[in-house]
Order: C-alpha cells, then sequence, then structure tokens
C-alpha cells in the first residue's frame, strides 16, 4: 500500500483543521481547557499558521498525503533553486511509527540528491520526530539565526550516503 499525494483542495480544509488538531492535542492536554475552547484555540493556530506559510513560501506545493484514497497527512516543500525546505509534514497519530513519514521524506530526498541541493526542515527540539530527520542524515545547522532552542533548524545534504531508516 503506497502513499499517493495530490495538492490540497479547498474541502480539504476540515481534515486539515483535524490533523492539526490531533497532531497537537497531547501538547496541550493538561492544559485545561474545555473540547470547544480547544478547538478554537486550534482553528486560531491553525489559520495564524497557515497564513504564515502562504506568506513566506507562496510558491509551495501544499499536498494531501493518500493512501488508498484516503487522507493520512499532509506534506508542505518550499523547492526553491537551492534548496528543498520542507515547511510541514504531518501524518495522523494512528499512522505514526509505521515508516510513512520515512517513505515520503526519502522521496523528498532522492528528488534532492537528483537535483544536488539539501533539504531543510524546523522540528520542535523535543519531538520524536528529531529521531527520524536524524535517521535520515539530518543535521542541526549550528549558529543558524532561526534557532531558537523551542525549534532547531536541520539539513541534509545532498552529498549523505543513503540514510539509515532502521529504528
Amino acid at each position: 500500500m503506497s502513499v499517493t499525494s495530490r495538492p490540497v483542495l479547498a474541502g480539504d480544509q476540515p481534515f486539515l483543521l483535524d490533523l492539526y488538531t490531533a497532531t497537537r492535542a497531547e501538547e496541550f492536554a493538561g492544559v485545561g481547557w474545555s473540547p470547544a475552547a480547544m478547538r478554537t484555540f486550534f482553528d486560531q493556530q491553525y489559520r495564524a499558521r497557515a497564513a504564515g506559510w502562504a506568506q513566506s513560501a507562496p510558491l509551495a506545493d501544499d499536498l494531501l498525503l493518500l493512501r488508498e484514497g484516503n487522507p493520512l497527512g499532509r506534506l508542505i516543500l518550499d523547492r526553491r533553486a537551492d534548496s528543498i525546505r520542507v515547511i510541514d509534514i504531518a501524518l495522523l497519530p494512528e499512522k505514526q511509527g509505521q515508516g510513512i513519514g520515512s517513505a515520503v521524506l526519502l522521496e523528498v530526498l532522492m528528488e534532492a540528491a537528483a537535483r544536488g541541493v539539501p533539504v531543510t526542515l524546523h522540528v520542535v527540539a523535543t519531538s520524536p520526530a528529531r529521531r527520524l530527520y536524524e535517521r535520515l542524515g539530518f543535521r542541526p545547522v549550528a549558529g543558524d539565526p532561526e534557532d531558537d532552542g523551542v525549534y532547531v533548524p536541520m539539513e541534509r545534504s545532498p552529498t549523505v550516503a543513503q540514510p539509515n531508516t532502521a529504528t
């Protein structure tokens, strides 16, 4: 069962908000907000984040990830002349840990290698996803002005050997 992708459509917004909420719910579980307050908060955060991405990378590819036609995640890529930037990759929590993220990122890494450009991304310093990125050959970018201690900028050179995807 392979993962396919297609451009995000207007009708995908409810799924994308649910995806965003699902991937952030654990982080905010102890806040004590009502479900309605939590949903309002996530809706505002999602919209602000989307507006920020649209402003910083207006030509980025916003892709819905699917398996057997069912949405399971999102990938936003900013393909520049000198790099490919992974703006966002998110999978439904129940789809995480199954190699899907690795497979999607390996395709991005192969594209970058063919073009001879690095792949960059930012990850929350404490995120379990950081271990995946490190297994795929990403390394923190020392001295990056965007390294605020919360989000770690990472890069994978196009010359890095085949990544170790073993868990």
